[in-house]
């Protein structure tokens, strides 16, 4: 029998022991690979939040000067159009 990650997370701990030695190893080896996923995806991210205020365009500084996970709104404010 094959689960998916998916399936893995609707079962009850009993259930879950229950499963074969093999199905314990697929489901372990599927949860190392998605923790790796999501890990890269947090290191990538992370960088891009620390990335330099100087290297990135006008737009989506605010008016202080201090980027944020929050400044990255494409529509650029009434100050960077030089109005």
């Amino acid at each position: 029998m094959t689960i998916t990650l998916e399936q893995a997370g609707l079962l009850s701990v009993a259930e879950i022991t229950g499963l074969s030695a093999q199905d314990l190893m697929q489901l372990q080896s599927a949860v190392a690979e998605s923790l790796r996923q999501a890990r890269d995806l947090k290191e990538w991210i992370d960088g891009a939040i620390v990335k330099p205020a100087v290297e990135r365009p006008a737009h989506f500084i605010p008016q202080g000067g201090r980027p944020s996970a929050s400044t990255a709104d494409p529509q650029p404010s009434i100050e960077s159009e030089g109005v």
